[in-house]
């Protein structure tokens, strides 16, 4: 009796796995197909209400096996950025941007080390105009986890310069750190021509460091 017992257990683990490999399987399956999209839609390809349904209804469906997928949760909200996009009514619009924050922020939950996810955190909350202590703990750990990633550096640069008023001191500081870091790096002629784009020379050169001396001479 004992042994049927453990070996019901065990045909129920496996059955588990067996699971749990077509469940990964699927959301595979789609996140290739909806990235192929995205990509369209990106390179130019016009976006419909149609298509964009079509999308999520593919989503929400491998979400039902996968509910906790990471990379499932990131295209969702990659679609709602799209949905955003193609919205006319402001309120239309907010709302799609604050759900595809929503997604963004589950996304970090499961992968709390990937500093892209902090990034999109960082788009989404420039678009809504919210920069708040979220903004700010996202825009740090994405600078934290990959400081010399040359997008990442980007984006937190033009972000930050572009809303320089609007932002807290320490998200100030994690901008002009980044400036530092980028005038260091292979990109000092892309982040030069971003300071001077949003007319920020006299912030930056108000700093001490070689980086800024370099640029202020």
């Amino acid at each position: 009796m004992k042994r049927h017992f453990l070996l019901l257990i065990l045909m129920s683990f496996l059955l588990w796995l067996i699971y749990i490999a077509i469940a990964h399987g699927i959301a595979n399956l789609f996140i290739i197909q909806v990235d192929d999209e995205i990509k369209q839609w990106a390179d130019g390809k016009k976006l419909t209400t149609n298509t964009w349904l079509l999308t999520q209804k593919k989503l929400n469906w491998a979400l039902k096996f996968d509910p906790h997928n990471p990379d499932l949760l990131e295209r969702m909200g990659s679609l709602y950025y799209w949905k955003a996009n193609i919205s006319v009514m402001l309120p239309k619009i907010f709302i799609a941007r604050q759900k595809a924050l929503g997604y963004y922020l589950q996304v970090v939950k499961q992968k709390p080390t990937s500093a892209l996810n902090y990034v999109n955190i960082v788009l989404i909350k420039d678009l809504l105009r919210q920069y708040d202590a979220q903004f700010q703990v996202a825009l740090e750990q994405a600078t934290v986890l990959n400081p010399w990633e040359p997008f990442i550096q980007r984006v937190v640069v033009e972000i930050g310069l572009s809303a320089w008023k609007q932002l807290s001191k320490k998200s100030q500081s994690i901008v002009l750190a980044t400036i530092e870091r980028s005038l260091k790096s292979g990109q000092a002629t892309q982040i030069s021509a971003l300071i001077k784009k949003y007319q920020h020379e006299s912030v930056v050169c108000m700093n001490k460091g070689n980086a800024f001396i370099n640029f202020c001479q």
